[in-house]
């Protein structure tokens, strides 16, 4: 799954936009109006509901910011919007190989998809020590190689709050089925963010309507070698702590033989 990412600061984005780096890498063109809302976050934790730079596909050259937690379009008040998310694991991940096959998704991923821009996102992988049973949490800082910004695949919904009037856009990572290196990594669910390639960016920002055979074009793994996978220090899974820490990059003795996997499949 992916429940946390890395929020650029707008100074980030704005550089990446209107450099040389984002039409090469993406052949896309997009504009981005600094604000000073939403300051960058290492580690912006979707449990927190922050709001995330996307492109929308009613407006897919222009960056803004879209709360992160997925609801259905309308709700009674924000003791509904609680109960939703505690429910659906906050709206955070839409499956986008089984999208079709429920309500809740279905009509996003037809026509309200958009793209998150994002460095890089953390998965944990679990492992327990020789002779437990319990296992440990491995974090690992996870991006595509040659790539400044990850694109990832996601459909957003506008939500009407009954209680004040608010109508609230919102979002939902889309993923898909792990491949061989980010199996290693998430090995206790098996699932990944879905990339927009570059070659998909016109076809998932499209305003149109997309069928189950076009949106199965977009959401499929990553190979192996495009993967850039780092574990880093296990303060980053802490419960309490700055989302602005550093990431430190750390190698685990015990994660050996994973990493030498790892290794192989990307060499």
């Amino acid at each position: 799954m992916c429940y946390h990412v890395r929020r650029p600061t707008e100074e980030e984005l704005y550089n990446y936009v209107n450099s040389t780096n984002f039409a090469m890498e993406y052949r896309w063109e997009a504009d981005f109006t600094i604000t000073h809302e939403y300051p960058g976050l290492l580690d912006a934790n979707g449990f927190a509901h922050p709001h995330l730079p996307v492109l929308l596909n009613t407006d897919s050259h222009n960056i803004q910011y879209v709360k992160w937690g997925f609801l259905p379009g309308k709700v009674k008040d924000e003791a509904a919007v609680k109960d939703f998310y505690i429910k659906y694991t906050g709206g955070l991940n839409c499956k986008g190989d089984e999208a079709f096959n429920g309500k809740l998704y279905k009509q996003a991923i037809i026509g309200q998809r958009c793209i998150v821009l994002t460095p890089n996102f953390y998965e944990n992988r679990h492992q327990a020590p020789s002779g437990k049973k319990t296992p440990i949490k491995y974090p690992f800082k996870i991006g595509q190689r040659g790539k400044t910004m990850n694109a990832l695949a996601a459909v957003w919904n506008d939500c009407y709050i009954e209680a004040t009037g608010e109508v609230r856009r919102v979002l939902s990572v889309v993923t898909t089925v792990a491949n061989e290196a980010m199996a290693i990594v998430h090995n206790s669910k098996l699932r990944m963010p879905a990339y927009v390639r570059a070659e998909h960016f016109g076809l998932w920002l499209s305003p149109d309507p997309l069928t189950k055979e076009e949106v199965d074009t977009v959401i499929v793994p990553a190979e192996n070698k495009e993967m850039s996978i780092v574990p880093i220090d296990k303060s980053f899974n802490a419960q309490k702590k700055d989302p602005n820490q550093p990431i430190i990059e750390y190698e685990y003795p015990e994660l050996k033989e994973a990493l030498q996997e790892l290794h192989d499949l990307q060499a």
